[in-house]
């Protein structure tokens, strides 16, 4: 969880300093106001799993 959560952030950061071009067809996509939310959900991805990672860390000490 925590990989793709990251992976997002990361292509949006190459796709920012212009690393990186979207295909044609998700260009579109990527514009729509609604695609704000991926921050949003990616950010929760990332965190979830940084909070797993630290509970099997914590579970597995005992």
């Amino acid at each position: 969880m925590s990989v793709w959560g990251f992976a997002f952030f990361v292509m949006q950061f190459l796709y920012a300093i212009g690393r990186v071009v979207p295909a044609p067809a998700f260009t579109a996509m990527d514009a729509h106001p609604m695609a704000v939310w991926g921050y949003f959900w990616y950010f929760l991805f990332l965190c979830w799993g940084i909070s797993l990672g630290f509970a099997a860390i914590i579970e597995s000490r005992r």
